[in-house]
């Protein structure tokens, strides 16, 4: 009788801590994106890199995301990217002073995005509805269809949804 209770309490605790009985991220809706990206009366620069600016140095931008003070010879820096609904890693662009050959300003950041905007039609509709509003319509309505679309801001910044091999990516151009 030992013996089933013992595996009666093993089957419970597993069941417990077993991945489907632990809560589940939000799904990535409007809401969520909207999170991460903003609206177009916050600015062109999505929410989530709000306090990243053109220009700034490795070091400051370390600041604000640890790993972007040491970007590699050629200017980059990439970052594991954890809290941030919809998305997985970073890459931390910065030009190279012209005499030097350094990495001193920023210049870009690509997030590689969730699976799920590849794999879940909604998700990208969400995304794509988001970052719409935020900058504009978009000019080649088959881009869509390719995820490969770009926006251009009046200070001619630029986003991108781009799918790149397995992943999908938006790019910010300060």
């Amino acid at each position: 009788m030992q013996l089933v209770t013992r595996f009666a309490f093993v089957g419970l605790a597993l069941l417990l801590l077993a991945p489907s009985a632990q809560a589940k991220p939000a799904p990535l809706d409007e809401a969520a994106w909207t999170a991460v990206f903003g609206t177009a009366a916050d600015g062109p620069t999505p929410t989530f890199l709000k306090e990243l600016s053109k220009g700034m140095s490795p070091a400051d931008a370390g600041k604000v995301f640890k790993g972007a003070e040491k970007p590699s010879k050629h200017g980059f820096a990439k970052i594991t990217v954890k809290g941030v609904p919809g998305v997985t890693k970073m890459e931390i662009y910065f030009r190279k002073d012209k005499e030097t050959n350094v990495p001193t300003q920023l210049g870009a950041v690509t997030l590689t995005l969730d699976k799920s905007v590849q794999k879940d039609p909604a998700v990208y509709a969400a995304l794509v509805k988001v970052l719409t509003a935020k900058y504009g319509a978009v000019k080649k309505p088959e881009s869509v269809e390719k995820m490969q679309i770009t926006w251009t801001t009046k200070k001619l910044q630029s986003a991108q949804i781009w799918k790149v091999g397995r992943d999908v990516t938006f790019k910010y151009s300060f």
